[in-house]
């Protein structure tokens, strides 16, 4: 998944072993999002968006990645 979450934190990860498929595309993704605020149609699917949006307020060092997720 990739995408921006909590002001402009960006997140790109969670390929369960596709990282060498789809990381160099979606590391392109990335840079014309930054460069151009936009994303690519092929980058579509892997939008974290897609997962509604309501994340955490903190990301303190000692929450776990599992409760991230609400």
């Amino acid at each position: 998944m990739i995408g921006t979450i909590n002001d402009g934190l960006l997140l790109i990860g969670g390929f369960n072993g596709y990282g060498a498929e789809v990381g160099p595309a979606l590391a392109l993704a990335v840079t014309n999002y930054v460069l151009d605020g936009s994303w690519p149609d092929y980058a579509r699917p892997y939008l974290i968006d897609r997962f509604g949006g309501n994340w955490p307020s903190t990301w303190d060092i000692d929450t776990e990645a599992h409760e991230l997720c609400v």
